[in-house]
């Protein structure tokens, strides 16, 4: 997946989301349910809401909101789960360093 960058994010916006093209398959034609995890320290933060928007451009757009309104500032790890309609489980998970970084409003 093309997201592993470093992401940054202000704590309090509202109506937030991020689009990633989803790499290493041909399609997501297949997707049957999608969600983000976001965590630090081993300790799952939330769960946010994710859908295939464009499933022959492997886009995915996920919703930070309502989990940035109050997201502690710092730095957290990010994946992406998708389950398709033959119970095929693929993960696109985050590796060091996080990738997603929330800073304080006005900092």
């Amino acid at each position: 997946m093309s997201v592993y960058t470093q992401l940054c994010r202000v704590q309090g916006d509202v109506n937030d989301e991020l689009t990633f093209v989803m790499g290493g398959v041909n399609d997501l034609t297949g997707a049957a349910s999608i969600e983000a995890h976001v965590w630090r320290s081993g300790f799952l933060a939330a769960t946010l809401a994710a859908a295939v928007s464009d499933p022959v451009e492997r886009l995915v757009v996920v919703q930070l909101s309502p989990w940035l309104a109050t997201a502690t500032p710092g730095e957290w790890y990010f994946e992406i789960e998708m389950t398709f309609g033959d119970g095929t489980v693929l993960t696109w998970p985050s590796c060091d360093p996080p990738i997603l970084r929330v800073r304080a409003d006005g900092a």
